[in-house]
């Protein structure tokens, strides 16, 4: 049961507040916890599981291919769904038939995303807040939020590693 890709025709607002090697994921307007993001320590590779507070289940993760700069986002039961590609001056994401790009706007802290037609469909937004990071995610009613997680996951190994 992979996550779909549509909206449900709200706007959402996450935050994502790293903790040592674990995330936090809440919606900003509720205020509520929604996910848990754990890492796999016993890799060299980085493999994030997100699970659900509620439930404890693992809906899906995102995991660092060989290629340094490429990530898989997979299902709860480990198949490919999408990718994630981070370049020098660019992320691409595709995810079913649909892709995402975005030029970071200001040192790899801020990021626009559009679809094909170039219209803006989420943002992911860095702060560092003393040795941890914490991000803004907001996203177009039109689209999943689970996909700009996995943009602000994927942003933040690639770029901010070293803050771990």
């Amino acid at each position: 049961m992979s996550f779909d890709i549509l909206g449900k025709g709200n706007n959402n607002i996450w935050i994502l507040e790293q903790d040592k090697n674990r995330y936090f994921v809440k919606d900003k307007k509720s205020n509520k916890y929604l996910y848990v993001i754990e890492e796999k320590s016993a890799t060299t590779r980085s493999h994030y599981f997100i699970i659900d507070k509620d439930t404890k289940i693992s809906i899906c993760n995102i995991v660092k291919t060989q290629i340094g700069s490429d990530y898989k986002i997979l299902d709860e039961i480990g198949n490919e769904i999408g990718d994630i590609k981070i370049g020098e001056k660019k992320v691409l994401i595709k995810y079913q038939d649909h892709e995402f790009t975005a030029e970071p706007k200001s040192r790899f802290k801020d990021f626009e995303f559009t679809d094909k037609s170039a219209k803006l469909v989420f943002t992911v937004d860095k702060k560092t807040i003393s040795r941890t990071d914490k991000y803004t995610i907001e996203t177009d009613a039109t689209i999943s939020p689970m996909i700009s997680l996995m943009a602000a996951l994927a942003i933040d190994d690639y770029f901010h590693s070293a803050t771990l």
